[in-house]
């Protein structure tokens, strides 16, 4: 709450509100902060600069996001758009995900298996084998090797966003780490 009496609902203010019931020092509260900035601003940047990239190795794919885009502005006055507007983007979207599975804003992930989980996979010959994981393995999982491997996606390296449309326009699920 500001001297005003006016409530921030933002992260500042739940870094100060944890700070303030003793979770954690200053020194903690200012690397939380700077590590939020650095997060929030890095990852969003290199996210749009690799999309653009894309966009402009593709013209083809830019020419299909710009007629989707440009369709969407002619029947709105609000700009920015709405968040519901922007959702039904499907072909946005797709360009969106399919950036980010080939240049992702993380390089990797730890996970620990909650519970016994069998997990399927195949070999160089194609042949299917099993395994257990068992419950409390920590998992290492490099997602720029997942996310580009021929033997989990079909053309794997290369930038094609339809890969994530249906016929009908909706998303496809692939095996690929989501987002």
């Amino acid at each position: 709450m500001n001297a005003r009496g006016d409530v921030n609902n933002n992260i500042l203010q739940w870094v100060v509100n944890q700070a303030d019931k003793g979770t954690f020092d200053d020194i903690d509260m200012a690397n939380m902060c700077r590590n939020m900035l650095g997060a929030g601003s890095e990852t969003t940047a290199n996210a749009m600069a690799w999309t653009m990239s894309f966009l402009v190795s593709k013209p083809s794919t830019l020419i299909t996001l710009r007629k989707e885009l440009d369709d969407a502005f002619r029947g709105s006055s609000q700009k920015p758009l709405p968040l519901e507007t922007l959702k039904r983007l499907p072909y946005l979207d797709a360009v969106l995900h399919e950036a980010l599975r080939l240049r992702s804003v993380a390089s990797q992930v730890w996970r620990e298996s909650e519970k016994d989980t069998e997990l399927s996979v195949r070999d160089d010959e194609g042949n299917l084998k099993t395994f257990i994981i068992p419950a409390g393995t920590m998992a290492y999982i490099p997602i720029a090797a997942v996310q580009t491997s021929l033997k989990v996606l079909f053309g794997a390296n290369e930038f094609y966003p339809e890969r994530w449309l249906s016929d009908s326009g909706k998303d496809t699920e692939e095996e690929v780490f989501q987002f």
